[in-house]
């Protein structure tokens, strides 16, 4: 059979066992808590992708058994005996001088181009000659603004302290916590695309504590800190 045919095959086996089991529903996410039983059927199926795309000729990414059918949490010896369910901030911020400097560039070029971009569009959806002048404008003044602040960035270098930061546009994504039968922890996403399943201890409960941190570093950065262009943040020394 092709990839194609293998996947379907797979999926369409998994989803019949799935279909007897309630689901939780959680940010997008689908949520199978399996008993022992029903979960060494999906492995079963999972050890059979995992040999019949290891014995096709495919890249790395192609022979992963399971990424575009279901994950797996637990394992046919270990069960998952607590999770706790929470949504995680993903976000970066680079602080390294040579890294933020040797970025400035290129995140001003593509923050011009979105400008530009958007300008395209804008003008695109109206035929007033007026509006089409106003927003010209308002464009040939944001990139104004983005040079000029380049241009102070890179000319008091030395003298300021810069971050390449997405910490106030961070994304969100549902995320879990579980601890297994041999008291191992793992934090680990939960996929949009396709059922989340976890083999279940009979006594499985819901995690009591909070593993949400936040980082006071940076947020007493950006509170004090002022806005550069696009996700660079500075304060003077």
């Amino acid at each position: 059979m092709s990839l194609k045919n293998d996947i379907l095959f797979f999926k369409s086996e998994v989803l019949s066992i799935l279909n007897t089991n309630e689901k939780m529903e959680y940010e997008g996410s689908s949520l199978y808590f399996l008993n022992q039983e029903k979960f060494l059927e999906i492995y079963k199926l999972y050890e059979a992708a995992t040999k019949t795309f290891n014995e096709s000729k495919l890249s790395r990414k192609a022979k992963d058994p399971f990424f575009q059918i279901a994950k797996l949490f637990g394992d046919k010896e270990n069960q998952i005996i607590a999770y706790k369910l929470y949504i995680k901030h993903k976000y970066k911020n680079i602080t390294d001088k040579e890294k933020v400097k040797h970025k400035i560039d290129a995140i001003h070029s593509i923050e011009i181009n979105k400008i530009n971009n958007n300008l395209a569009e804008l003008i695109k959806n109206t035929n007033d000659n007026y509006q089409v002048t106003k927003l010209k404008k308002e464009a040939d003044k944001k990139i104004k603004s983005v040079i000029e602040k380049k241009e102070f960035l890179l000319k008091d270098f030395e003298n300021l302290d810069i971050v390449i930061s997405t910490f106030k546009k961070k994304d969100t994504y549902p995320t879990i916590k579980v601890i297994n039968t041999k008291q191992e922890a793992k934090i680990e996403h939960l996929r949009l695309e396709v059922p989340n399943i976890i083999n279940t201890h009979n006594n499985m409960f819901v995690l009591d504590e909070d593993n949400l941190r936040k980082n006071a570093k940076h947020i007493k950065f950006l509170l004090e800190a002022e806005h550069a262009f696009a996700d660079i943040f500075f304060k003077k020394k």
